[in-house]
């Protein structure tokens, strides 16, 4: 029986390589195929041994002893053959089935949210789309739905339909999934409805399309993301080993009479409508975050932009300007200018340490002042430069519209920055700016205007008749009790955006509430009251109220419990951090109808307990608990937060595992971060339990680590 050892060697190999892929997700159905090609090449062994052990106890000439032994070879031949293809096939498999898995990186959030829209509880029939440019993985996202395993189990008949096929199959009155893949047109998806009979048995169809007009009225659309710069990295070094490319935003042109900031957001809207710019990166309230420009695209909106040689990108390191239109190195400085004469914006990329950057930047911009090869400057940009030198002359910018002296570390800007009449923006945030000259008063057209609350930045007192009466955003500022800003506050009517820290005492704060109910115009409210060490002291919140346009809040300090009932209803964005409250904030704060995200930082609450009743947080999509450390107990009653999609427990460390987190029927991602081994251990013996009847369990992350 020596002739059959191989093939038994290689028979073991077949059953080790099919059992190492029920690992494989999605390999099921193949597996089988090739679990019952090898039964058939069992059983045709079987067969043989059989006949080879009858024919040995037989007595047989020697003539038919050799014709034996040599169909007994050619049958050995084929089984080693049979069983070899079949070791190559299921092998080719794996390999091919991972490089699909490998396609889908990122995508785990996307596939919750339209898994979890086709299984809600709605009988009758109802459309879906999937929307996005092309190549950006919209037939891969509904393959990965075609195929999850709650589909599987909530749909009695699944089809997949590619265009322009037609979907004429009986269905027989059960309840289906169809999709209909890359759909091109309303007009084609019109022609299609009459396939679909109407049905109340829970039906769905599943539509990809890359053009939006087709979804624009839809009863349920999910617009494909692209891939964040950590999923690309991850996708091209699993599969071509290249790093990703991002790219620029296109150019803005405020139209007259509107203010540029909200031309460009109308304009960044369509361009996002028409796939020619790609949101990447939202925040929780489902803004626009980060977004980028396809690299086809701009390859294409670069060669046929002729302005360009107006635009001055300068690189210090000399093999680090990649971009097309940068000019100049650290070497040549001096002669920037002449290859790039009257330019309209400098962007500064030079993070050398030292003094030599600030001192030959300060040369620069002294030369071309001089020289008047700077004076039609609208953008300067001087970010992450050490200590540039601003030349007094600096005010000779008259046509200068931004200025971004953000981590330069600068000391004092030149009185002469009152002349810059034109600027709209001055962003001095991580600098050791402490005053800002009083001339800032003269800048009638400022909106923008960041300031480096570290270091208590303040505006020297405000002469008679000044006011910045456009400012829309104002961050970093502090007040105290001889803060000219004190008073000022009342007079900035056109604010928006106000991010305010302030060591005064209750009389004080309530004399700048007064000041701040004049600004009714604030949608995002930033307050944090301190002592002389930065340590949270307290704060009065009970005008909060009178904001009935707020949207945003961020509190940090000490706070009287009534002052949660004292919040505006207008509020979508609520956080709270060392207010030391001693009652449980939730039954106020559930009463916020609008309220999406909801952060509860160190010292928030000090309580043990912390309920969540029904039918509370009603458009809670973001919970936050991060290092509350008294808390112990925290539950979820069915119905409550029915809108919840992400929760994140952070350095909590007293608390237990949340009772009732199975009611969170729409939580697609769960973080745990800094959490007791013991809770840990806890979450993971009892996960299967929490989830076990809930058909699309959340993605889990332990301290990182992703599980699924």
């Amino acid at each position: 029986m020596d002739e059959f050892t191989q093939p038994q060697s290689r028979l073991k190999d077949v059953h080790k390589l099919l059992m190492s892929a029920k690992a494989i997700e999605g390999i099921k159905h193949s597996r089988m195929a090739c679990t019952d090609q090898l039964k058939e090449i069992i059983k045709d062994a079987g067969k043989s041994l059989k006949s080879h052990g009858e024919s040995s106890r037989s007595e047989w000439s020697e003539n038919q002893n050799k014709t034996e032994s040599r169909s007994k070879f050619k049958e050995i031949g084929r089984f080693k053959t049979a069983l070899r293809i079949l070791e190559i096939c299921i092998t080719i498999f794996r390999i091919e089935q991972r490089r699909e898995r490998n396609l889908v990186v990122g995508m785990d959030e996307d596939v919750h949210e339209v898994v979890s829209r086709l299984i809600t509880n709605s009988e009758n029939c109802s459309t879906h789309f999937i929307v996005g440019m092309k190549g950006i993985g919209k037939s891969t996202l509904a393959q990965m739905v075609f195929d999850h395993r709650a589909i599987q189990n909530h749909f009695e008949s699944k089809y997949w339909v590619p265009l322009t096929d037609r979907a004429d199959e009986e269905k027989n009155g059960k309840k289906y999934l169809i999709v209909l893949d890359n759909l091109s047109s309303a007009e084609a998806w019109e022609s299609l409805k009459a396939a679909f009979r109407d049905s109340t048995n829970g039906s769905r169809i599943l539509i990809t399309t890359r053009y939006k007009s087709v979804a624009s009225n839809a009863e349920s659309s999910h617009q494909l993301r692209l891939r964040t710069k950590d999923e690309s990295w991850s996708l091209f070094r699993q599969m071509v080993h290249l790093p990703s490319e991002t790219s620029d935003q296109p150019e803005l042109s405020p139209e007259a009479g509107e203010p540029p900031e909200l031309v460009a957001r109308k304009i960044l809207k369509e361009l996002i409508s028409l796939n020619l710019v790609q949101v990447v990166e939202r925040r929780p309230n489902g803004k626009e975050k980060t977004c980028s420009f396809p690299s086809a695209l701009r390859d294409l909106w670069l060669r046929s932009n002729a302005s360009f040689d107006q635009r001055l990108a300068y690189n210090a390191d000399e093999h680090d300007a990649s971009s097309t239109f940068s000019h100049g190195s650290g070497k040549n400085l001096p002669n920037v200018l002449r290859s790039c004469r009257n330019p309209r914006s400098i962007l500064f990329f030079d993070t050398r340490e030292g003094n030599k950057p600030g001192e030959e930047i300060g040369n620069f911009l002294s030369l071309g002042i001089a020289s008047g090869h700077l004076l039609q400057l609208q953008v300067l940009d001087l970010e992450h430069v050490s200590r540039p030198q601003l030349p007094d002359t600096i005010g000779k910018l008259i046509h200068l519209t931004y200025l971004g002296l953000r981590w330069t570390y600068l000391e004092k800007i030149p009185q002469s920055i009152g002349n810059l009449t034109n600027l709209q923006t001055l962003d001095v945030k991580h600098t050791y700016i402490c005053i800002l000259p009083s001339s800032i008063w003269k800048l009638k057209k400022l909106q923008h205007l960041c300031m480096n609350q570290i270091y208590r930045s303040q505006i020297k007192h405000q002469p008679s008749g000044s006011s910045l009466q456009n400012l829309r955003t104002l961050r970093g500022a502090f007040v105290d009790k001889d803060s000219p800003l004190k008073d000022s506050l009342r007079r900035l009517t056109n604010l928006r955006k106000l991010a305010l820290a302030f060591q005064l005492n209750l009389s004080q704060q309530i004399a700048l509430a007064e000041s701040l109910l004049k600004l009714n115009q604030v949608k995002a409210l930033k307050l944090k009251s301190i002592d002389e060490m930065g340590l949270p002291q307290d704060l009065k919140a009970t005008f909060l109220s009178g904001l009935e346009n707020l949207s945003y809040l961020y509190l940090f300090g000490k706070l009287e419990n009534t002052s949660i009932n004292k919040l505006p209803q207008s509020l979508t964005d609520n956080t709270l951090s060392a207010s030391g409250l001693l009652d449980d904030p939730m039954p106020e704060l559930e009463k916020l109808k609008k309220l999406e995200c909801l952060s509860l930082y160190s010292g928030s609450y000090t309580g043990k307990s912390m309920p969540c009743s029904k039918g509370g947080f009603p458009q809670l999509h973001v919970l936050n608990f991060w290092m509350l450390k008294e808390l112990e107990e925290w539950n979820v009653v069915q119905e409550a937060m029915p809108n919840l999609k992400k929760l994140e427990i952070r350095s909590c460390n007293s608390l237990k595992v949340p009772g009732g987190l199975g009611h969170l029927k729409t939580l697609s991602e769960l973080k745990l971060k800094d959490m007791p081994v013991k809770f840990t251990a806890e979450f993971e013996k009892n996960k299967e339990i929490i989830w076990g009847d809930i058909a699309l369990s959340p993605a889990i992350i332990i301290d990182g680590h992703s599980q699924y």
